[in-house]
């Protein structure tokens, strides 16, 4: 298996102000054509510390990936860290002159003079074009090693990989493609799904590789094979062993699946349609919704109700309600999903209303949430402690409420149990 290394270049991937991204991308795209990203280094923005990398990702690899450091600005450096690893000078090219100068008459902008600082390259080297800004990418051996440089803006990058490095490495390297399928298990924890199928694992033919990536709410299980075939059945069976947590598996190549997309997607098969109040999530779950193509389709649209005011003017919470047991509360959480779900005339609707933190509020502590969910069957509404140190934390605490939010949702439409080993739920 050929071996890529990948140099990321910035004082912001160190220092905690920008989190990288390009990195677990490349290594994902590397995969799936058969390549092995092998190592990762990432400099800050000074000329010895690139170049220096560069020499040790040559050393290392069959082809070099760096990424960052390609702007006008004074520390972009990576132009003259390659110049400066390839024991060469850097000249300004003519035609890329011409290129930066008129992507910036497209905008109806005159060049400044800084931006000129683009067009240099290596002496040797080759531009890579860059469709998506204005800092054109480099390409040049190495050491007989290809090295390829792109900017760090993550959608540049991605464009020019895609269009420019990948087809390059075809050429170069015989990569064996492998296919991956990914089965996605909302509200497990990574031990819990790694266990669920340890005896399975431990039995996979030959060949077949098994990855576990978790985040907040969520734990994808990669499953690979040479064998597109093989690598479906194999997820298949995984889904299978782990349960009704899974809501969805993933050719990898594919758009990716949410839990939000799969509540839209059960919601298109029944004919229905969904509205949301929130209070604790603070329209959280309408985002997540919304960030779903053709969402519109289904969902149509939503409230924040974060006092008590609100939650009765706009989802006509009784206030005697309130008045008597609090705005956290199982009662008012079905109150608040039928108020919303009659004024938007949504088939079904959505409540969260709870405790973010820090500290208790109405005697809750931080970390309680209530979910309603309403139909026209009627109102149901489902309690979730979070617990452990996510209650210390308020994002967290409400990225987890409306991931928990969605998947009851799910499991209503569904007809599948409630229960999840990923804190107390209770029916109310």
């Amino acid at each position: 298996m050929n071996r890529i290394a990948l140099v990321t270049v910035g004082d912001e991937l160190l220092n905690g102000a920008v989190v990288d991204t390009s990195t677990a991308w490349l290594g994902d795209q590397l995969a799936l054509e058969g390549y092995a990203l092998v190592i990762s280094i990432s400099v800050q923005d000074e000329l010895p510390a690139i170049s220096d990398a560069i020499l040790a990702a040559i050393a290392r690899a069959d082809a070099v990936i760096v990424t960052g450091g390609l702007g006008p600005t004074s520390d972009d450096l990576t132009r003259l860290g390659v110049a400066r690893a390839a024991r060469v000078e850097v000249a300004q090219r003519k035609e890329l002159v011409e290129l930066i100068t008129a992507r910036y008459a497209a905008r109806n902008m005159q060049v400044p003079s800084q931006a000129l600082v683009m067009a240099d390259l290596p002496i040797g080297a080759s531009a890579l074009i860059n469709d998506g800004g204005s800092a054109p990418g480099i390409f040049m051996e190495i050491e007989s090693v290809p090295l390829f440089a792109l900017p760090g803006v993550p959608h540049e990058m991605r464009g020019m990989f895609i269009g420019e490095v990948l087809p390059e490495l075809r050429k170069r390297f015989s990569g064996v493609p492998r296919h991956t399928f990914i089965v996605r298990v909302a509200l497990l924890g990574e031990s819990a799904v790694s266990e669920s199928l340890r005896d399975w694992e431990s039995n996979l033919p030959p060949g077949v590789s098994v990855a576990y990536l978790a985040s907040l709410g969520d734990v994808e299980v990669k499953i690979s094979s040479e064998s597109a075939r093989q690598a479906e059945e194999c997820a298949t069976l995984a889904a299978d062993l782990i349960g009704d947590s899974v809501y969805a598996i993933d050719e990898a190549r594919a758009l990716r699946s949410t839990l939000a997309s799969a509540v839209l997607h059960l919601m298109r098969e029944q004919g229905e349609s969904l509205a949301t109040a929130e209070s604790l999530t603070g329209g959280g779950v309408a985002q997540l919704l919304t960030d779903i193509s053709g969402a519109s389709d289904v969902y149509l649209g939503g409230a924040v109700t974060y006092q008590a005011g609100s939650k009765h003017q706009l989802a006509d919470v009784p206030e005697e309600m309130m008045n008597t047991r609090g705005t956290v509360d199982a009662q008012v959480a079905k109150a608040m999903a039928r108020g919303i779900r009659l004024r938007l005339d949504a088939s079904w609707a959505l409540a969260t209303t709870g405790v973010a933190g820090p500290g208790n509020f109405e005697g809750h502590p931080a970390g309680t949430l209530y979910v309603g969910v309403s139909s026209p069957a009627g109102e149901r509404a489902f309690k979730v402690v979070l617990s452990g140190q996510m209650a210390d934390d308020r994002a967290r605490v409400r990225r987890a409420s409306a991931a928990h939010a969605l998947d009851l949702l799910r499991r209503s439409l569904a007809g599948l149990p409630m229960g999840t080993k990923a804190g107390v739920i209770t029916e109310e």
